[in-house]
């Protein structure tokens, strides 16, 4: 019998936030319980010949939870399972996000929306936590403890096994060559190429079917990645909506999170207009779900993934919408984007949207920026006072962070790699034919990067801006600085030049539209994205480029 019990409904289609499900540290399995009913746009799912696991990470990512053993299916036509939470999930206090069922049969994979469990820290806990520890082989353990009892049973009756039946008795159950392999299928890891070809094989992604064979080609033929580079995956402007406007679009995402499981990725950058924000709030919110647990929920363990804000994943401007009613709020996009509990150990100015991460193998710096970074201030009529369509800018608290946080380094040793959706005014947006952008404050970003760059100070007190600025920052006891590149989307199209003496660095969109010049839907045109490779020794930036386009070798 449960100590608690949860009853919660799954729909995928709901835009409300789960409550959460509480559990303590060192908890035993079936202490929770939950009484589940699986919905799609409020009708049950039918779970006849259905496999049902949860899917999930532990609170702060070390175990990988895959566990079926609790499920019991109480009324399959009517979509209603319980499922007793495995004591894996416990290991680890605080809030787990991460965290979803899938429903599996001869047709594919589904899956519901994220739960939210929170751990609670046991005063005092004997059992160790969980390290990398996957609870499908729970099953295997929990068989070799009824062996083990049975055996314990004999031994007090006066019966006996003999050192070779014991022997053979660990051999079946507890192999290590056996456990390591259930790891890799499981896990899709770590570079087997012969496992990730049977998961294309045989299992349906949830976002509506397997990958085509000619993603998988592709991403066979980037198998070949440097894994002693410093590697990221950068994917832009996918516009993922729920319609025929991006066609692919979630797919996209399992694409590279499937490419994080062949070869070692450090990091994989969704570099803003995740969505379209074409329609009303509660679609938004959902193909904001889609998005965020498209790669969440599929990259290699060992992935850090950062989204960025683009001008259109609010939906403020798109249209019509305009106010808060309509649009996506900052402390909603916070909390798909998980800034409040640095999920990937990453510094962040407070809960922003922006942040940073050291890489100390590499001695690799990585900076996200937030080119959105505007007042939510409301005019008299409720409408917001900033249109994040049209206008780019940084406000003076994160252009202070980054002069005296972000660019602080132990030495120049170190190299830094800045990622933002808009590019510079000026450079891209003009080559490509459109008109400048509108970002206010960019001067001041640039001053900063260049004072980094030089190893000088810098001094800035202009409170009479649209957006005041106002600090000051030295650079001199770090020396001259590198940067990588500062990479951006938001432009559509292949780029690199050379602006203020910072390397700036385009790619294309992962969007397939329909006119867009060489890019047809259901082709591997269709996808666009790249994994930046750093050689720091020969300043080289090798971009492989998934999909449409070309590789490119830019250096620094």
């Amino acid at each position: 019998m449960s100590i608690r019990s949860y009853e919660i409904n799954l729909d995928s289609f709901s835009s409300l936030i789960p409550e959460p499900i509480v559990g303590r540290q060192g908890d035993k399995n079936g202490a929770v319980t939950l009484y589940v009913t699986v919905t799609d746009r409020g009708g049950a799912v039918d779970l006849t010949e259905q496999t049902i696991n949860l899917m999930a990470k532990t609170a702060k990512g070390t175990a990988i939870i895959a566990d079926n053993a609790g499920v019991t299916i109480t009324d399959a036509v009517n979509g209603k399972f319980t499922y007793e939470i495995p004591n894996a999930l416990w290991s680890e206090a605080g809030k787990i996000k991460d965290a979803y069922f899938s429903l599996n049969d001869t047709d594919g994979q589904q899956t519901t929306y994220d739960l939210i469990f929170v751990v609670k820290k046991a005063i005092d806990i004997s059992q160790d936590k969980a390290n990398d520890y996957i609870t499908i082989i729970d099953g295997t353990l929990r068989s070799l403890q009824v062996k083990i009892d049975a055996i314990y049973e004999e031994y007090k009756n006066g019966s006996f096994y003999s050192r070779n039946e014991i022997d053979n008795l660990f051999s079946e159950y507890y192999r290590k060559d056996q456990i390591d392999e259930l790891i890799s299928d499981i896990t899709g890891d770590t570079h087997n190429q012969n496992t990730l070809d049977q998961y294309f094989d045989n299992i349906i992604d949830e976002f509506g079917g397997p990958i085509p064979s000619y993603f998988v080609n592709e991403l066979n033929g980037m198998s070949s990645i440097d894994d002693s580079t410093f590697n990221v995956g950068f994917i832009t402007d996918n516009h993922h909506q729920l319609s025929s406007y991006s066609p692919g679009s979630l797919t996209h995402y399992a694409n590279i999170s499937a490419l994080t499981r062949m070869v070692p990725i450090n990091t994989v950058i969704s570099g803003g207009d995740n969505i379209n924000g074409y329609y009303g709030k509660k679609q938004k919110l959902t193909e904001t779900r889609q998005v965020t647990s498209g790669l969440y929920g599929r990259v290699d363990h060992n992935t850090d993934v950062f989204f960025l804000l683009g001008n259109h994943d609010t939906g403020n401007g798109q249209n019509g919408n305009n106010k808060p009613e309509n649009t996506i709020s900052e402390d909603e996009l916070k909390y798909y984007y998980l800034t409040n509990g640095k999920a990937f150990g990453e510094t962040r100015n407070g809960d922003s949207l922006y942040g940073f991460k050291d890489y100390e193998q590499y001695k690799i710096r990585l900076v996200w920026l937030n080119s959105f970074d505007l007042p939510w201030t409301l005019k008299s009529d409720g409408t917001y006072n900033y249109d994040f369509l049209t206008t780019s800018g940084y406000q003076g608290e994160q252009l202070e962070w980054l002069a005296k946080s972000a660019l602080k380094l132990e030495s120049n040793e170190w190299h830094v790699m800045i990622f933002t959706h808009c590019p510079l005014p000026n450079t891209f947006e003009v080559a490509a034919g459109q008109a400048p952008l509108t970002q206010i404050n960019s001067d001041i970003l640039i001053s900063i990067i260049n004072a980094f760059q030089k190893g000088t100070s810098l001094s800035v007190s202009e409170p009479s801006r649209e957006l005041p600025v106002s600090f000051d920052v030295d650079f001199f006891g770090q020396g001259s600085g590198v940067v990588i590149g500062l990479f951006s989307g938001h432009i559509h199209r292949d780029g690199q030049m050379v602006h203020n003496s910072i390397n700036c660095v385009e790619t294309s969109c992962s969007l397939c539209h329909t006119g867009d010049t060489g890019r047809v839907a259901g082709t591997l045109t269709e996808d666009c994205w790249d994994v930046f490779s750093i050689s720091k020794s020969s300043r080289t930036i090798k971009a492989h480029r998934f999909g449409y386009g070309n590789d490119r070798t830019i250096t620094y």
